[in-house]
């Protein structure tokens, strides 16, 4: 029995080692209570044992034989000698458990498939908590690599847009390139006939205005009279006819129409001068015009501008942008 419990013991001494030794890796230890309770289990077992060593020391001092061949007839004469029925009761009882004890080797050993499974499933929970921690740096880096993927997806789709525009271009300029040089010449020959048929156009339609509209205001502003409704000429063709019979009329409208004509012309010319001194290169646009009723009217209408410094100079004004400073009279 002894040897058991020696055993027992070996075996619980060598499970803490290991645990001890193991702390750190496998993140395990008893607790107080466990150690605790396992204290006054080998107490208890101690004491149990000496109890036993002593009684069956006293057993064989008194000669008293205790085997499996205990049989009724020596509880008869141990009843006969025991007077007192509770103190012989408690002497059967007392004898029924030693040869109960006897009977029976209680075994202290431990198998070692115990310390194994304690060790297995201590280094299962090692590799639960580990695998947990990877999993939530896995999660992480996971977030964290899908964002990229996303923002290099729209990098991509911009990337081919803009490669599918330079592709666009390079054809054009492959195009142009593979263009002789006579196709060139030609585009440009009619590039300019467009233009100048759009400025003989625009010319012819200034010249109308201003022998049909101008002339008349011109006419008007220079015999310092406003232009009305009597002053169309719809309405002088008129009135021409009504009183075609009146001499001195009729010289007055001929020179009325020589200073319109007059007036017509210079207007013409002055137009003309301005936009040649507009298109020369490196030229100044300003020419220096004498204060007249062609000036004040065109400077009106905001055809022209003046010279922010020299108010005798005149330029034409340019209409393809915002004009910041301009004078009218």
């Amino acid at each position: 029995m002894m040897n058991g419990f020696q055993k027992f013991a070996e075996k619980c001494r060598k499970y803490a080692l290991i645990s001890f030794d193991n702390e750190d890796l496998l993140h395990f230890s008893m607790d107080d209570s466990y150690e605790f309770k396992l204290d006054e289990i080998i107490r208890d077992l101690n004491e149990k044992i000496l109890y036993q060593t002593e009684f069956l020391k006293n057993v064989k001092e008194s000669n008293v034989v205790i085997s499996d061949s205990f049989s009724f007839e020596k509880l008869a004469d141990l009843e006969k000698s025991i007077k007192n029925p509770r103190e012989r009761l408690a002497w059967i009882k007392h004898y029924a458990n030693i040869y109960e004890e006897s009977s029976h080797t209680v075994d202290f050993t431990i198998d070692d498939n115990f310390v194994t499974g304690l060790l297995a499933r201590q280094k299962i929970e090692k590799n639960t908590t580990e695998a947990r921690l990877t999993m939530e740096i896995l999660e992480k880096r996971l977030k964290k690599t899908l964002s990229t993927i996303e923002r290099e997806q729209k990098i991509l789709e911009e990337s081919k847009i803009i490669g599918s525009l330079l592709d666009q271009r390079l054809k054009k300029l492959e195009k142009q390139s593979q263009r002789s040089s006579q196709e060139i010449l030609n585009e440009c020959h009619m590039n300019v006939k467009e233009a100048e048929r759009s400025v003989n156009k625009f010319m012819r339609e200034l010249v109308r205005f201003i022998d049909e509209e101008l002339g008349d205001v011109l006419l008007a502003e220079q015999s310092g009279a406003a232009v009305g409704y009597a002053d169309l000429p719809e309405k002088k063709h008129a009135k021409l006819l009504a009183e075609s019979g009146q001499t001195t009329l009729d010289k007055h409208i001929s020179i009325e129409q020589k200073d319109k004509f007059t007036l017509c012309n210079s207007t013409k010319e002055l137009l003309e001068n301005l936009m040649n001194q507009s298109v020369l290169p490196g030229a100044d646009p300003y020419i220096i015009v004498e204060d007249s009723v062609i000036g004040r009217i065109l400077l009106r209408s905001g055809l022209v501008m003046l010279h922010n410094k020299d108010a005798r100079k005149m330029r034409l004004v340019e209409f393809q942008r915002e004009i910041d400073e301009m004078s009218f009279i």
